[in-house]
């Protein structure tokens, strides 16, 4: 039997409090934010936190329990850190009895750590917050709940129904055992819980396949969304044929979306789970029934990761698909594919990088072993094409240069290895309309390393015509690098 304890049977007797810890109470109440140590982008100690500090040097252990039950949320969630970050007090106080007394404390109290401010309830800080987590601020961490009493203080939080973060962790973690079998199907059944779902989905049971299926077409005060990504995660933990025809209806919706939504990438999980035919029916689908090119990419890319978590043979002529004619890869694939068809995948790579010309090389060497560690697929691609068309290689390193943005540095640090003097003038045209630090920085490192005082000389030229470079902090940087090299005087 359970003893239910509600916040409000307790009363605030301000009588116990003497006057100079009434004078820092009332300064937590006027700032009335909840901070920790270091607030803002500078990470400075705020005055509130001071304030805390104070009410924690001069309070008694009897005045801080009095002031947990202080009208004010900001006060009383201070005073409960003041008894649990206390070493000294460990063990003196009933901790777990002033939880119990304001579980129910649902009463909301502002945040801010850091640069994130939010509002919570008493009842999450006190439980979630200093009691609960060994990541949050060590000064705030002394107590923690022992097994025994996290079960009764989750036992509290899932028989009475609230939105509390620490209600649904308690559901979450929940073990799916026999005895919680029928208090999660309640949950599901007459609140229609989100967070009790996917742990009874877990149970794998047929009679609750039903339930499962309907459970997000049920009106409840929680938005659709959050109800559909319930029935998702139900899905992932038992992943049943029936739910097949589901999937299928929900992705065809979202085909007619006009803004993308993340929650298509677990949509295309759950179907790549199956490793079927009829999975691999959906999975085909975006190439042809998106109209929008944007939202048609978008379920693409998600396509791709998820076949990429649910690898298959089925799935391979989606991995092609997708490489030779959306340019979606990952050194990953490139390597999948590429040991399935190599000649095949040195055609894909070639027009990934726009080249059009005809291989006259008969004997390609596609060997890739002999390349060691590679971090990015662009080193895979590059060095295949440098092995067996190093002219080819050449110009698609200097067209890479003139225009593109991403792993720049990357060409950089290509044309840098091979010191070939074809890149120097892709470069310096970068230089000259190039306005992005990042960019005209590593493109100047770059070409100071050819140390040639020709190239040099046109790299000051440059800096008298493109103003850009003169400018911010990249200016500065620039300058001190020709300083450092004595092509310029201060």
């Amino acid at each position: 039997m359970i003893n239910f304890s509600v916040y409000g049977q307790y009363t605030y007797d301000k009588s116990k409090i003497s006057n100079k810890v009434l004078k820092v109470v009332k300064k937590i109440e006027k700032v009335n934010v909840y901070m920790g140590a270091a607030v803002g982008y500078g990470g400075m100690k705020p005055e509130q936190y001071e304030n805390f500090e104070k009410l924690k040097e001069i309070a008694t252990p009897k005045e801080l329990i009095a002031l947990t039950n202080h009208p004010n949320t900001t006060v009383r969630c201070y005073a409960f850190s003041a008894l649990v970050s206390d070493e000294k007090l460990k063990g003196s106080i009933d901790i777990f009895k002033i939880v119990k007394d304001h579980i129910y404390d649902y009463e909301s109290v502002s945040t801010q750590f850091g640069c994130v401010g939010s509002d919570m309830s008493v009842s999450d800080l006190f439980i979630g917050r200093v009691v609960m987590r060994e990541d949050y601020e060590e000064d705030f961490y002394r107590y923690k709940l022992n097994n025994q009493q996290q079960r009764e203080i989750d036992s509290l939080l899932i028989l009475k129904k609230n939105n509390s973060y620490a209600r649904r962790n308690a559901i979450q973690t929940m073990e799916t055992n026999a005895q919680n079998y029928a208090l999660l199907r309640t949950l599901v059944i007459e609140e229609k819980n989100n967070d009790a779902l996917p742990k009874l989905a877990a149970y794998k049971k047929e009679e609750d396949l039903q339930l499962i299926l309907d459970f997000h077409k049920t009106k409840t005060d929680t938005n659709e969304y959050e109800k559909l990504h319930a029935v998702y995660l139900a899905i992932q933990e038992f992943p049943h044929p029936i739910f097949l025809s589901l999937l299928k209806e929900e992705q065809s919706n979202a085909f007619d979306e006009k803004d993308y939504s993340e929650e298509w990438g677990l949509l295309y999980k759950l179907i790549a789970g199956y490793k079927n035919q009829e999975a691999l029916q959906l999975l085909q689908l975006p190439f042809t029934k998106i109209v929008s090119p944007d939202i048609r990419k978008h379920h693409l890319v998600f396509m791709y990761s998820a076949i990429m978590d649910f690898p298959n043979p089925l799935y391979d002529p989606l991995l092609w698909d997708l490489w030779e004619k959306e340019n979606i890869s990952t050194l990953e694939s490139i390597n999948h594919l590429m040991d399935l068809d190599s000649k095949r995948g040195y055609k894909a790579i070639r027009k990934e990088f726009g080249v059009t010309a005809e291989i006259k090389k008969t004997n390609l060497n596609l060997d890739r072993k002999e390349f060691g560690e590679i971090e990015y697929k662009v080193e895979l691609m590059l060095n295949l094409m440098m092995e067996n068309e190093k002219e080819i290689a050449f110009e698609v390193i200097s067209n890479k240069i003139r225009q593109t943005e991403e792993y720049f540095r990357l060409y950089c640090k290509y044309a840098l290895k091979l010191k070939n003097p074809i890149f120097v003038e892709p470069l310096l045209e970068r230089l000259r309309t190039e306005h992005r630090p990042h960019f005209y920085l590593e493109t100047v490192r770059t070409l100071l390393d050819y140390n040639e005082d020709t190239v040099n000389t046109e790299i000051v030229k440059i800096l008298s015509v493109n103003e850009n470079l003169t400018e911010g902090w990249g200016g500065t940087e620039l300058k001190g690098m020709l300083l450092e090299k004595k092509l310029i005087k201060e």
